[in-house]
């Protein structure tokens, strides 16, 4: 039994990694630019991707929520920790461009796209 749950926690964890979400939108990915092409590569975003740049690099959020002021309408893509740790709850790392916004112990990403591209995001440390 425990070989069997060994077997099935590597299978899903293959299915989760961005070469796995590659090879299953190959045809997508292979029309992006180098730059962005690298970046998804290392499960890694930027300010500009699209969306599809997105679940491919970091897979189908957790939870998504728009927002609107009335002139700009916001998505936001939230990513949760596997596990929340304590020793995490300090350890935010802030990726380019530097967000000011503090994650939860419980969330591993968050991303904001307007008007279809990220305009910013938040990551923990890997």
């Amino acid at each position: 039994m425990a070989r069997l749950t060994l077997a099935m926690a590597l299978l899903l964890a293959a299915c989760a990694s961005p070469s796995s979400r590659i090879k299953a939108r190959q045809s997508k990915f292979d029309a992006f630019p180098e730059a962005a092409r690298r970046k998804i590569r290392g499960g890694d975003i930027e300010v500009g991707f699209t969306p599809a740049m997105v679940l491919i690099a970091l897979g189908e959020p957790d939870r998504k929520e728009s927002k609107s002021d009335g002139r700009i309408n916001r998505e936001v893509w939230t990513y949760r920790s596997p596990q929340p740790s304590g020793s995490l709850a300090g350890g935010i790392a802030m990726s380019d461009p530097p967000s000011k916004a503090r994650l939860p112990a419980d969330e591993r990403a968050r991303v904001i796209f307007e008007s279809g591209l990220v305009t910013d995001f938040t990551t923990r440390d890997r």
